[in-house]
């Protein structure tokens, strides 16, 4: 059973890893012309495919969020689209800062499913607000229902400190900075993982987002 396990987490790990590269690409890589600056008041009409910067609020202080305040404010902007938006996928991004301890990061970002639209959308969150979305065509991607998502990052990575001992990834690690968070799903379940440091290797502890029940772990060799 556990090697069942396993495998299913090698084949989440190696998907994931394959959007994260692809979604960091499409949002921080390509830079928004001013033409595609847009207003999230009143959207219905899903744009054409492309990268669309947000209009920032005239005054904001950066501030940090847990993964379903993060969550809340992609797919409250997903659903201007798409009143039947769904999650696929949704992960802190690295800003080289030692946070999470709280669950709280400043970057988020996530990939959503347009049912009606047919189309997918790929937000991205910097500082605590929306930065910019992704319009791109509708692949074969699983959805993760609202009603499975009950456990806040606050709460996982508190388990994952208590029972684990993880630690942070510190400051002059070369990929990672802090904690970091990620729900995800394979063909049979849906996981909410953070990822630290454990004996100077990087772990990631998998838990139920519904129940917040362990599932399973990883690490790095």
């Amino acid at each position: 059973m556990f090697k069942n396990q396993l495998k299913s987490f090698y084949f989440v790990l190696v998907s994931s890893l394959l959007l994260i590269i692809i979604t960091l690409i499409i949002v921080y890589s390509t830079q928004p012309s001013q033409n595609n600056t847009v207003s999230i008041q009143g959207l219905s009409e899903v744009p054409p495919n492309g990268l669309y910067k947000i209009e920032s609020p005239k005054s904001h202080f950066p501030e940090s969020l847990t993964f379903l305040q993060a969550y809340h404010l992609s797919i409250s902007l997903c659903r201007q689209y798409d009143s039947e938006c769904l999650l696929s996928f949704m992960n802190s991004v690295d800003d080289k800062k030692v946070t999470g301890e709280d669950g709280k990061k400043n970057n988020w970002q996530g990939l959503f499913t347009m049912p009606l639209k047919k189309k997918h959308i790929v937000i991205a969150i910097e500082n605590g607000i929306l930065k910019n979305y992704e319009i791109l065509d509708i692949t074969d991607e699983y959805t993760i229902p609202e009603s499975r998502l009950k456990v806040d990052s606050n709460v996982i990575v508190k388990k994952a400190i208590n029972h684990w001992g993880l630690k942070p990834s510190p400051i002059d690690d070369l990929f990672s900075h802090g904690f970091h968070f990620r729900v995800l799903r394979d063909n049979k379940n849906i996981y909410f993982s953070v990822d630290g440091k454990s004996n100077g290797k990087t772990k990631e502890i998998f838990y139920d987002p519904t129940t917040g029940h362990y599932l399973g772990h990883t690490m790095s060799k």
